[in-house]
């Protein structure tokens, strides 16, 4: 099996599991960037330059998020006098889709 083949399909796969762990670790972020560098280097290595250029523009993104990405914090009930309670937050809110009734 051609290498190129197999890169393509290990990529997507590893590049998945990092935008699933981005949701609450920033480690998820680092897997997205590492694997639109490998990306890039497969777009240069086949000659594909749009291949290449997705890519950059894709781990700009991620760079971007991964700079502004700011863990959640819930709050316990029971610590109502620690430093969590201070610095809680509430739960993230889906947006509502563009012309729904707001709740």
């Amino acid at each position: 099996m051609n290498w190129v083949v197999v890169l393509s399909w290990v990529l997507p796969i590893v590049g998945g599991c990092g935008t699933y762990l981005a949701r609450d670790h920033r480690v998820g972020w680092v897997i997205g960037l590492g694997t639109q560098v490998m990306w890039i280097m497969l777009g240069i290595v086949t000659g594909l330059t749009g291949l290449a250029a997705s890519a950059l523009w894709f781990g700009a993104i991620q760079f971007r998020n991964w700079r502004t990405f700011t863990p959640r914090v819930v709050h316990q009930p029971a610590c109502t006098g620690c430093p969590c309670a201070a610095t809680a937050t509430a739960p993230r809110r889906r947006r509502a889709a563009v012309g729904a009734p707001a709740r």
